[in-house]
């Protein structure tokens, strides 16, 4: 909600929708941690 003042009038407004955030699924999240951990693994050996 919001409220404009001008003049001494006010005027109120619809609250503003909520703005959808993209998020990942539990199945991405852990896909993506595998990921991660695969190619940390990867470094480390080739650099050992």
């Amino acid at each position: 909600m919001y409220l404009v003042c001008a003049n001494d009038a006010a005027v109120v407004g619809p609250p503003a929708a909520p703005t959808p955030v993209p998020t990942l699924t539990q199945w991405m999240l852990a896909l993506l941690a595998a990921i991660v951990a695969g190619l940390g693994l990867m470094l480390r050996r080739r650099r050992s």
